[in-house]
């Protein structure tokens, strides 16, 4: 674990990333923190992370790093704003273990970002720490990718749209088609109504949670005790 202020200069570090980076602690405080990037980095990866953390989010993701010996280490960097009040003081970072297979899938996505920096029109990102395709397929893809008030509106569209459907065949032959498209549109807004009390009874709370967890996980304690509200 190490923090740095807000331009990214360590202020402090515990023994295990002293011991793992081959520096010693005097080495490495007041440096900035990209004094153990490793050259195999692509600086699109550091790009998000900045832009992610300075935006008062968290940031998480595989980092190769350098040791002072010229070796390297793989760590999941998980990078948090703190705060004092609503101002951002700095960043801790905390490095977990990464597994065999994850560091061969993020080497893998990592070269095709280096190569993709040499290109007039890039089609590889870093976004929130996940490398993302930018071909349009991919963007149309993660465009339609349902949320969790969708994935469980869908069930309940496809339940009522069948039912809506037998009801209503019966009286196709005697000029039901009109009923059955109104029965159809009624039942579709009734659900989008659904679907928005929903997600302020069900999605909006737990998001207010995950912003409080995030800012106390920054150093944030006001939201840790109610009475200070």
């Amino acid at each position: 674990m190490s923090t740095t202020d807000t331009r990214g200069r360590i202020t402090y570090c515990n023994p295990a990333f002293v011991e793992v980076s081959g520096y010693s602690r005097d080495e490495l405080i007041g440096q900035p923190h990209n004094l153990i990037r490793h050259p195999d980095m692509p600086e699109e990866a550091f790009r998000d992370m900045w832009a992610t953390i300075r935006a008062g989010l968290p940031w998480s993701a595989p980092v190769k790093n350098r040791r002072k010996d010229g070796d390297h280490y793989w760590v999941v960097a998980n990078v948090t704003p703190l705060r004092d009040g609503d101002q951002v003081t700095g960043y801790v970072s905390v490095r977990t273990h990464a597994s065999r297979d994850l560091i061969e899938r993020t080497e893998a996505a990592y070269t095709r970002l280096s190569e993709d920096a040499q290109r007039r029109l890039p089609q590889w990102r870093v976004h929130r720490g996940e490398v993302q395709s930018l071909r349009p397929l991919a963007r149309l893809t993660r465009v339609l990718q349902p949320g969790p008030m969708m994935q469980l509106c869908l069930p309940l569209l496809g339940a009522a749209l069948s039912a809506t459907v037998a009801t209503e065949a019966v009286g196709m032959a005697g000029g039901g088609l009109a009923t059955l498209l109104t029965a159809v549109l009624g039942t579709t807004l009734v659900l989008a109504g659904l679907a928005w009390a929903g997600r302020r009874q069900l999605i909006a709370p737990v998001e207010d949670l995950l912003a409080q967890a995030n800012r106390l996980a920054a150093g944030d304690l006001r939201f840790a005790d109610p009475r200070r509200q």
